[in-house]
């Protein structure tokens, strides 16, 4: 049908790392997309389900994955995600973080490797927010916020863009972090950043 299908993917490997393979199947139930998929990703096995759709006129979506790691423990993930945008411009965002996959105080916070594309954290629970308004039709702040929930710790990131020509953008901002030294986020210092965004 028009909301419903099956990616199948194949990833060859080399002397370095091992193929993988995959199979997502997908369909809309009452207004819900829903997915199932499973697979074999470098000797790891996969399976997982998400799903996105509307709570009234608010935004509803998941993910979870279980992973069976041939060399280490398995372990599940899980991401709840709610937004909302008044007509007023106000936006607000609310999201759930559960990661079975956390790598305790070895872990190097806020690292995403750019070979596996693994999220690595310290500790399992988080719950993230994001508030946006748009203060004149050319001005827009945005506030996100990460609370690790077993450290304690917080992380912060202010930002306003300014559209000061058709094709250009100011953007400023700040990465503000608290917590104690061996959290997930107090160790990281605080930084401001600004830049100019010019599109051709």
């Amino acid at each position: 049908g028009p909301l419903a299908g099956l990616n199948i993917v194949y990833a060859p490997g080399n002397k370095r790392i091992e193929g993988s393979a995959g199979a997502r199947v997908r369909t809309n139930i009452r207004g819900y997309d829903l997915s199932i998929m499973t697979g074999e990703f470098r000797d790891d096995k996969v399976m997982g389900l998400d799903f996105a759709g509307n709570i009234g006129d608010s935004g509803f979506r998941g993910e979870g994955v279980f992973t069976d790691q041939k060399e280490g423990r398995d372990f599940s993930r899980i991401v709840l995600s709610w937004d909302y945008n008044f007509p007023d411009t106000l936006y607000l965002l609310l999201e759930y973080l559960y990661n079975g996959g956390n790598l305790g105080r070895d872990a190097s916070p806020l690292n995403i490797t750019a070979f596996s594309g693994e999220i690595v954290t310290r500790n399992r629970n988080f719950l993230a927010s994001g508030i946006g308004y748009d203060l004149t039709p050319l001005a827009r702040f945005d506030l996100y916020s990460i609370y690790d929930i077993d450290g304690g710790s917080l992380f912060f990131n202010p930002g306003i863009r300014y559209n000061i020509l058709r094709d250009l953008d100011w953007v400023a901002g700040a990465q503000i972090f608290s917590g104690d030294e061996g959290s997930e986020y107090g160790p990281f210092p605080d930084t401001y950043y600004t830049s100019l965004e010019w599109y051709f």
